[in-house]
């Protein structure tokens, strides 16, 4: 009777553990997403039944396999490395890759549906708190569009360590989530209906707001397979309209339209060999200088093997002097793209092992019918084309909890569906 009650409380904290793990990720620094990990391996320890395991590693071997790859081909990368120091800090930020996917897909006894929606939940809620929050930093600059988006990047990026293309991420992806679970709106329950229409407001709003260009890129190109992914007919056209008219919003707005249609005219129409002049244009130029070193380095055999797991950023380095970047040399700029980032570290081999880890969850997405999993790939994957997602606590976190949860969510929902009688 004791041992039994003693599993019920270990299974209820290590689901808190998963609640406070996902609620923090979105609010808290860097250091604190490792306490939390740690937290919730130590509720695992106790959970983990031994007779079970090896079963549930083997049933789930696939989705273990493409996760562990990335981390140990990026051991194997210190092998051959010169900058050990930083070589160690990745293999440290990539820790959650190995164990969190691990410990979910091990623990699908505890983990229900209704656990895996309260653990998204939570996060979307660590998400609105946070876009709340800031608000503390904005409000005296309320009604000037210029100064209210400065004073919400400096609060976010500055003052709480959030990037905008990651808190636009998991904005978009606490939007389809709300979208997948409760449209159309259960309008008989008023309280759930103000929750529901209050957080979906909140979260579009500070995604405009944010006025990441990649993250609003991303959202329109998640929404658009969304739309016709799930729904026919008129529901599709419906959706098409909704498009139409966000992005016509987006354009309307000031700092928006500067950035997303202003800019890349000013681009295109700027002579090449001009120093980047304006402050529009600058992030394109940049990264198109980026990118140049990006594939300069990759010409030779390095192409195969890579450069070992600490050694790229500092290659990099040595292209941006060679070619005058300074101001790219000045901030120590990494490739800004984790595809490019994969070669870099471990070849050809290493961006086979991170398109794995898109694909496969992809197409379990599309076998089970789960537009909500498929979304939260492609969110993913555009997101890694301009940044370094498994450099940053706020990626490596946020994907190796939720793609696993996602996956147990969307299988277990599929099979409740096709229990349900005809």
């Amino acid at each position: 009777m004791k041992i039994k009650r003693f599993d019920q409380q270990a299974d209820k904290f290590f689901i808190y553990s998963l609640y406070a793990l996902s609620f923090g990720l979105p609010i808290l620094i860097p250091y604190w997403h490792s306490v939390l990990v740690a937290s919730v391996i130590v509720c695992w320890l106790f959970v983990r039944k031994p007779s079970g395991f090896i079963s549930q590693i083997k049933s789930e071997r696939k989705m273990i396999m493409i996760f562990s790859g990335i981390f140990l081909i990026n051991i194997l990368g210190l092998s051959y490395t010169k900058n050990m120091g930083y070589g160690l800090s990745i293999i440290e930020g990539l820790v959650p890759l190995l164990v969190l996917p691990v410990i979910i897909l091990t623990s699908q006894s505890q983990i229900s549906i209704t656990v895996a929606r309260n653990i998204i939940i939570a996060f979307i809620a660590g998400v609105l708190t946070l876009n709340l929050a800031t608000l503390v930093f904005i409000s005296y600059d309320f009604w000037d569009p210029k100064r209210l988006e400065a004073n919400l990047l400096v609060a976010n990026n500055s003052v709480l360590n959030v990037h905008p293309i990651f808190l636009s991420l998991h904005i978009s992806f606490g939007f389809f989530f709300i979208a997948d679970s409760y449209f159309p709106l259960p309008i008989t329950d008023r309280n759930k209906l103000g929750w529901i229409l209050f957080s979906s407001i909140v979260l579009a709003v500070y995604l405009v707001w944010i006025n990441s260009r990649v993250g609003i890129f991303g959202f329109l190109m998640a929404f658009i397979f969304y739309v016709f992914y799930r729904f026919r007919n008129v529901k599709r056209v419906y959706g098409s309209i909704v498009f139409v008219l966000f992005i016509v919003f987006l354009l309307m707005i000031p700092f928006s339209r500067s950035r997303f249609l202003e800019a890349p005219i000013m681009l295109i129409n700027q002579p090449s060999g001009i120093e980047h002049r304006s402050s529009v244009t600058r992030n394109f130029s940049y990264r198109g200088d980026i990118y140049r070193c990006c594939l300069d380095i990759i010409k030779g055999p390095e192409l195969l093997y890579g450069y070992g797991t600490g050694d790229f950023k500092d290659v990099l380095q040595e292209c941006y002097n060679r070619k005058n970047y300074s101001w790219l040399s000045e901030e120590q700029l990494d490739s800004q793209n984790e595809y490019f980032a994969e070669i870099h570290r471990n070849g050809l081999l290493g961006l086979l092992l991170f398109l794995s880890v898109l694909v496969v969850p992809f197409s379990y997405a599309m076998e089970f019918k789960s537009p909500l999993f498929a979304v939260f790939i492609i969110l993913f994957g555009i997101t890694a084309l301009f940044e370094n997602v498994f450099n940053s606590q706020k990626g490596v976190t946020f994907f190796a909890l939720f793609c696993p949860l996602l996956y147990i969510y969307t299988k277990q929902n599929w099979k409740e569906k096709s229990a349900r009688p005809i």
